[in-house]
Formats: C-alpha cells, structure tokens, sequence
C-alpha cells in the first residue's frame, strides 16, 4: 500500500513539474452560453453569445462548429470568421484565462454552437 501512495505522489509531482505547475485545461473549459438580448433586428431576434475560459491557460485558434449559421445582423469577421461549416472566432488571438468573449447575432431562432477545435497554451 506505502509502494501504491508513493507511486501517486510521485506521478502527481511529475504532472506537476511537466505542466509548471498549472492546471490541465480541456476544450471543456471553453463554456458556451447564449441569452436573448430582447432586442430585434431587421424583424429577427437578437442573441448574445458568450465564450468563456475557465481555466488558467489561454485558448487560441478557438473554432466553432456552425453548419448552416445564418444572422441578419452583420458580424466583423475578425470576430466571427464563416468558413464553410466552421466559425473562427476572435481572428483565431487568444481568450485569456477567466475571461469572456462575446458577439452577437439576430435569426430567427437561437442556434445551437459547439466547439470544434482550440489550442492551449500554458506557460
């Protein structure tokens, strides 16, 4: 049993040490929500998209899956970037740790983003 707490606590200090010591970030860390501002445009509803990292590493390349995405209201590419069934968002720069970034859009109805693809950088 001692042999079984040593191996774990010298597996954790080596995670530790090849991680400088921060946390471990997954694409899960990335949170997705979506509220309905109340407001219209062009006859459509508008939303509120919000991507927030709550993890202490920085998300870059961050893109979302967007099949069929359509918005009346026009959206800067440089924070959301259509490219066939992928949406780049933020110019592919970085969403710091415990911060948000937000856009928003105006459709008919609300659609359902996920995340495709991000990197992570720890330092």
């Amino acid at each position: 049993m001692a042999v079984l707490v040593k191996s774990l606590v010298a597996l954790f200090f080596f995670i530790c040490v090849v991680h400088g010591g921060s946390s471990i970030c997954t694409n899960e860390d990335l949170k997705i929500n979506q509220v309905s501002t109340g407001t219209q445009v062009g006859g459509k509803a508008e939303y509120e998209v919000s991507i927030e990292n709550t993890c202490s590493c920085v998300f870059v390349d961050i893109i979302l899956s967007c099949d069929g995405f359509q918005t009346q209201e026009p959206i800067d590419h440089s924070i959301l970037n259509k490219d066939g069934s992928d949406c780049t968002i933020n110019n592919g720069n970085a969403i710091a740790p415990s911060s948000t970034f937000k856009f928003k859009y105006s459709w008919d109805q609300m659609y359902n983003f996920s995340l495709k693809n991000s990197q992570i950088a720890c330092s």
